[in-house]
């Protein structure tokens, strides 16, 4: 006895039932972006200095133009500036929550973990 070999196209088929009674399953339209709340207006430079070279990145309408180029995603412009493999585009840009001004941390004792700056009080000694 030998079993009867079938093929399978690869991947999914479009528009067809995949089980004995299943709806056909519709061709996907093109999905509408939403802008990302973390980028400033089209128009916008955003200005970073990396290993001492100051970077300039222009947001668009529909991407971010930089060095002359345009790219769909922050992500591609840190990684042509950086040359990482991988890399957090709103981070590297300081677009992100992360990167924003925090406050002062404090030790496990309650003080301040950086010094302030007044020098402490001298004493006298006679």
């Amino acid at each position: 006895m030998t079993k009867k070999q079938t093929t399978k196209r690869a991947g999914r088929t479009r528009g067809t039932t995949t089980k004995k009674g299943a709806a056909a399953t519709p061709a996907m339209s093109r999905r509408e972006r939403t802008r990302d709340p973390r980028l400033p207006a089209p128009g916008t430079t955003i200005t970073r200095t990396f290993k001492g070279r100051e970077l300039r990145l222009t947001v668009l309408d529909e991407g971010f133009r930089f060095e002359g180029e345009t790219y769909r995603s922050l992500t591609a412009t840190a990684l042509k500036a950086t040359g990482y493999p991988a890399i957090s585009g709103p981070h590297f840009w300081k677009l992100d929550a992360a990167t924003e001004a925090t406050p002062q941390r404090a030790t496990k004792k309650g003080k301040p973990a950086v010094k302030p700056d007044v020098a402490p009080a001298e004493t006298a000694t006679a």
